[in-house]
């Protein structure tokens, strides 16, 4: 069973929302998420190279997805930069 998690929202009015989907928590020390993105984001996909390994991203009708793996201490990061 998945687990829901926080949102993530970019605070400029001309950027879309950036949602943190849902997060796998049957891994340990890594924990893999699922992002959604309603519009790939230059700045966002930057911060969130830096702070995890990317795995895939594709398309899904109008929305993007991307797989990340991400640690625990790289999430509390984003939040503060996002």
């Amino acid at each position: 069973m998945v687990t829901p998690v926080a949102k993530f929202k970019s605070t400029s009015s001309r950027t879309k929302i950036f949602h943190l989907v849902v997060l796998y928590s049957n891994l340990k020390s890594i924990c893999k998420f699922r992002l959604q993105i309603l519009l790939a984001q230059t700045r966002i996909l930057k911060l969130l190279n830096s702070a995890s390994k990317f795995v895939k991203i594709y398309a899904c009708g109008k929305f993007y997805f991307a797989e990340f793996l991400v640690t625990r201490i790289s999430v509390k990061k984003l939040k503060n930069k996002i």
